[in-house]
């Protein structure tokens, strides 16, 4: 009872309690120890050592780090494995060992030992290490500023790293920060805050010396992201977006004479305001953008703040298909740029404006190839040029890819399948670019630029890396996490990566910088202060640090900006006629809508380190694919709060209108026998079930979870059925289960055995998951289980398999509606099937009901293929009972069952029919079954 008293807890969500809080403005977060000074004792240096940078074979590196003429003053693990420890205060036991693997896989991607190290402080002129595999010292003006130095005949490194402070709150999950000078010599950090179901928005000053105590800006709501400038006339702006009567809309405070001002409301439309940044121009203004939702779409917004009242809002891009994450630079003397990532041409540009007398330029393309180009950062140089940095991936992203089409080659790139950062510069009206970033052992992303009072360019960004290898795609899925670097431009090249400490996060980690007073530029950003072998997130807290610079800057040598893909994308055109095609149909008064109701992230900690973040699973589900909804089924929530807290809202946060509408979900996942199911809700606020350990080993059913999902008004879907994630079909209700993940892009086809893009015993290259032949689907349909059919994607595979729902209205539980009555169908592409059963008498019947027939019932289908149909079938019972090769794009099929009452593969007297669809390009589609019992 207790659960499910906590089960029944609801969101502050309603506008009544979300209301803009006025009060308590000095309160602390709970449990943070504040003001903090920050982390550095004088005259103490801060090392990253690693060992093993060689190592063919795992072997020990435990040892012990002396500090003559002075102390070391912290010591802490660094990717310590499972067994590694610091056991005193300079005495530690580790080991290099090779990175884990699937055992499904034929041999590890990577056998290379990883590297582990220490993070120490030494306060002294010397360190003396000696370890199992040797002994070394070093002064410590031998070290350099940047970059490491070798010991051990390059088995070891030794580098500085900056010092970093931690903002502890461990009753909140602290994210978002963001970073800000006053015109008085101060930074200002806003941030957000989670606790109880609820966020809240901080704010606090550092003077130079320490930080000081958090005001709350908003102290209770359901707050997006967060957003911070000084105007000319001394008020410190900070913005958020909050969901208020379910809109998203961005607010703000002024802070002035140590008081902050009333909430404002700063924009009124009935769609999301998010994605928000904020500038100061240099005279005087804050300039505000923002990805906003105007007719169901994403544009691109700006506000100017005059010191005196906010203008009204102004439409940068305007284009008919979606902007997404706005970037904002200042050249400090009133010139403005904005840059954000578009879908204009069927695949991510970056493009720019520029404030110029008052207006804004027409957009104008950075970079625009058939690359994924995205996620821009800016920021001008005290020469007045304008420099632009983004992520770079693979061509066609998001398109077709998948296991069982990886022998003819996939025509796309996977969501998080390939990852760099790009730098150029505007120099003479012409896109230049830097010499390229020192090469990396992983992805690279999320970059952010800054320019330091000398002049300095500035680039922090994330770089990923991999503790478990995992199946799919060369070992794409498995663990990892990210950690930020930072270096600087010196004129003719980029500095040594400067690695951060406490800096290891998930993927859309955002980091913030600011220019210092004195030099060099301020960082903050989020920790989830993971373990780097378990690499489940722990408490969210918030990490600045100061980086410093020491190389000369020469003068810049630019070269002209080189992209290497040179091929056009994939055309859209008929893609989008097939989409089209799809929502003008009516199946009797029912639409279709099609979606994925199997969509990981990095959230799943143990296995989606290949599948990228939140915000690009809902960039994919819009814009790649189009989709009229999505539901994101991390593992259990990530079994972590705070997770199940930004899946749930994000499901808010990019609903667009009646356009497209996210589900409320995640996986539920179980070794067969029990198998993995996926739990789908229409309303939020409600958590994940726990799983204890005899439902995990199989001494428990589904009789549990089957009665949660009717106390919350909740289904599940089982997936992989017939692999070791699935069910040999010991337990089905069908009010709760009314339909199964027929195909799956990540794996193959469960239908049965033999069954076009299934596996087969013989065939152990193609039984991705294992093989557990008792999980096929028509197995459950003889048992007299009553399945409706739809596919969706998994982990890694994009586009290639689509729910299909016949929703009677589009709304979160209209979609539930239709799952519930199993009107539903799987396909590889966008096809049109409407199956329909048809008595003597007239009632029709669509696909996934249940009826009592009159004598020689008829079936009836209308296919609309994304290309010319080779062959339909009819299933009735789990046998071929009709066959045709229609040959057409769009054709009607019927067929007269004059046999009705054949016993062949009969439950109960009730028979079973489907159809499945298969084109001349191999793309396949089913349909749910419909049941008919005789009168």
């Amino acid at each position: 009872m207790r659960y499910w008293r906590a089960m029944r807890r609801r969101l502050w969500v309603a506008a009544g309690v979300c209301g803009l809080a006025t009060v308590g403005l000095w309160k602390q977060p709970l449990g943070w120890t504040s003001p903090q000074r920050l982390a550095a004792e004088p005259g103490a240096a801060h090392y990253r050592v690693v060992f093993g940078l060689r190592d063919q074979t795992g072997r020990s590196w435990e040892g012990r780090l002396e500090a003559p003429g002075g102390r070391v003053s912290k010591l802490t693990g660094w990717r310590f494995g499972d067994g590694d420890q610091v056991r005193s205060e300079t005495e530690w036991s580790c080991a290099t060992r090779p990175r884990a693997f699937n055992p499904a896989l034929p041999e590890s991607p990577d056998p290379t030992p990883k590297p582990v190290g220490l993070l120490v402080t030494v306060e002294g002129p010397r360190a003396e290490l000696r370890t199992a595999n040797g002994s070394f010292g070093f002064l410590l003006s031998e070290i350099p500023a940047a970059g490491p130095r070798l010991f051990l005949d390059g088995h070891v490194s030794v580098e500085r790293v900056p010092a970093v402070e931690v903002h502890a709150a461990p009753e909140t999950e602290d994210d978002y920060p963001e970073l800000a000078r006053d015109g008085v010599g101060g930074l200002w950090m806003a941030w957000q805050s989670y606790r109880g179901e609820s966020d809240s928005v901080w704010a606090r000053r550092f003077d130079g010396r320490q930080w000081g105590p958090p005001a709350a800006v908003l102290e209770k709501g359901d707050a997006y992201r967060t957003a911070v400038a000084t105007a000319g006339n001394g008020e410190t702006w900070v913005v958020w977006s909050q969901q208020i009567a379910g809109n998203w809309d961005l607010y703000g405070r002024a802070h002035r004479d140590g008081k902050w001002g009333a909430p404002v409301r700063l924009t009124e439309a009935p769609q999301p305001d998010i994605m928000h940044r904020l500038v100061s121009d240099g005279a005087g203004n804050l300039w505000l953008v923002w990805q906003g939702a105007r007719n169901e779409q994403f544009d691109i917004l700006a506000r100017r703040y005059d010191g005196r009242s906010w203008e009204p809002e102004q439409n940068l891009s305007n284009t008919p298909e979606n902007d997404w994450e706005p970037a904002v630079a200042s050249d400090g003397k009133g010139g403005v740029w904005v840059a954000w990532d578009g879908y204009e041409a069927g695949n991510y540009d970056l493009y720019f404006s520029k404030l110029d007398s008052g207006r804004w330029t027409k957009p104008a393309p950075i970079v625009a190839s058939s690359n994924f180009e995205a996620h821009a950062s800016l920021a001008v140089d005290r020469a007045g040029r304008l420099w632009a940095a983004w992520d770079e991936g693979g061509r066609n992203w998001g398109k077709d890819t998948g296991f069982t089409i990886r022998g003819g080659g996939e025509a796309g790139t996977g969501l998080y399948a390939d990852r760099r950062v790009k730098v150029a510069c505007l120099e003479g009206g012409r896109w230049m670019q830097p010499a390229p970033l020192p090469p990396a052992p992983d992805f690279r992303d999320r970059p952010q630029l800054e320019v330091d009072e000398a002049g300095r360019v500035w680039l922090a960004y994330r770089e990923r890396y991999r503790v478990r290898f995992g199946q799919g795609m060369g070992g794409a899925m498995g663990t990892g996490a990210w950690e930020t670097y930072a270096t600087s431009w010196a004129g003719d090249r980029w500095s040594a990566p400067q690695f951060v400490p406490q800096s290891v996060g998930r993927a859309d980690t955002r980091v913030a910088l600011a220019p210092a007073v004195g030099g060099g530029v301020w960082l903050a950003q989020a920790t989830d202060q993971r373990v780097f072998q378990q690499n489940r997130p722990a408490n969210y807290d918030l990490v600045t640090g100061h980086l410093v610079a020491s190389s000369p800057q020469s003068p810049p040598r630019l070269t002209p900006l080189q992209i290497d893909a040179v091929e056009a994308p994939l055309s859209g055109a008929a893609e989008r006629a097939d989409i089209a095609a799809l929502r003008a149909y009516r199946a009797g008064p029912r639409r279709i809508v099609r979606g994925d109701m199997h969509r990981h992230t990095d959230i799943s900690f143990s296995d989606g380190v290949g599948d990228g973040s939140l915000t690009d699973a809902y960039r994919y589900a819009i814009d790649a694919a189009g989709f009229d909804y999505l539901a994101v089924t991390d593992h259990n929530y990530g079994d972590n709060e705070y997770s199940w807290w930004r899946t749930q809202k994000s499901a808010d946060l990019f609903r667009l209108g009646d356009k497209f509408i996210p589900l409320y979900a995640y996986e539920r996942s179980l070794n067969y026998p029990n198998g993995h199911r996926n739990v789908v809700h229409a309303r939020r606020g409600l958590r994940w079930l726990p799983i204890p350990d005899a439902e995990r080993k199989g001494e428990l059913g589904a009789a549990a979870l089957y009665d949660y999902l009717k106390k919350t008004g909740g289904i599940a879907m089982s997936h992989t059925s017939a692999t070791n994630m699935g069910t040999d079909w010991r337990d089905n209700d069908p009010e709760v289960e009314p339909l199964v993940e027929i195909f799956q892009g990540d794996r193959t086809n469960y239908e049965y055995e033999g069954a076009p893009r299934s596996a087969t015993a013989g065939r152990p290259d193609f039984q991705p998951g294992g093989y557990r032949p008792a999980g096929f689907v028509r197995n459950a349909w003889a048992k007299g289980y009553r399945l409706g059919v739809q596919a969706s994607s998994d982990h890694l595979s994009t586009h290639i398999s689509y729910a299909m729902l016949l929703v009677d209205e589009f709304t979160r539980e209209g979609m539930l509606q239709a799952i519930r009555r199993r009107r539903a169908y799987g396909a590889t592409d966008n096809i049109i099937l409407d199956v329909a059963l048809e008595t003597p008498s007239g009632e029709r019947w669509t696909q996934g009901d249940i009826l009592h027939s009159e004598p020689r019932p008829r079936l009836k289908a209308f296919l609309r293929g994304t290309s010319s149909i080779e062959r339909v079938e009819v299933i009735k019972n789990n046998n071929v009972v009709y066959s045709v090769n229609p040959g057409c794009q769009t054709c009607t099929v019927e067929y007269t069952d004059y046999d009705p009452d054949s016993a062949v593969g009969a439950v109960n007297s009730e028979s079973f029919y489907y159809l499945r669809a298969r084109q001349f390009d191999g793309q396949l589609a089913w349909s749910s079954p419909l049941w008919v019992r005789r009168k």
